[in-house]
């Protein structure tokens, strides 16, 4: 809780559709996706999952990708691969260049080039809020921020 109180001022002031991003990216999220889709296991016990055709295609939450976190006690949520019209005017889908700052004491663990970067955090380092890793993805042709950081851990 505490996190997301010191995250509040960034969410609201995001653009919509990031601020959304921002909140369901950090949530410990089941995902039971729908669609064509591709699937790839990450080494944080993670999954992402990425529409297929992704220069056209996002998931209905308009994320670009999603991270399902499954532990066995969460509520799974649906998701869908959308295309083209069904997304609306003002969703603009397309690639970032790949300049993003590494976040302090992270790695880039996964990469969908252009679309998404997932970090985790070095040797024995955890990110201050609990999370296994952290996403930015490219929504309305910029990169979404990590309000996240490594650090040590609690012993």
């Amino acid at each position: 809780m505490g996190i997301l109180l010191l995250l509040l001022p960034f969410i609201i002031s995001a653009p919509w559709n990031q601020a959304d991003s921002l909140l369901h990216s950090r949530a410990n999220t089941c995902v039971s996706p729908a669609g064509d889709y591709v699937a790839e296991n990450l080494t944080t016990g993670e999954e992402v999952l990425v529409c297929k055709n992704s220069s056209v295609s996002t998931w209905d939450s308009l994320d670009r990708v999603l991270i399902s976190r499954c532990s066995g006690d969460e509520e799974n949520h649906h998701a869908k691969c959308v295309t083209g019209t069904s997304l609306g005017d003002n969703v603009a889908l397309g690639t970032c260049n790949e300049t993003f700052p590494l976040p302090e004491d992270s790695h880039l663990a996964w990469q969908e080039p252009g679309l998404a970067k997932y970090f985790a955090c070095d040797g024995e380092k955890v990110w201050l809020s609990g999370a296994k890793g952290a996403l930015t993805q490219c929504l309305g042709l910029s990169w979404t921020p990590v309000y996240d950081r490594c650090g040590e851990g609690e012993e």
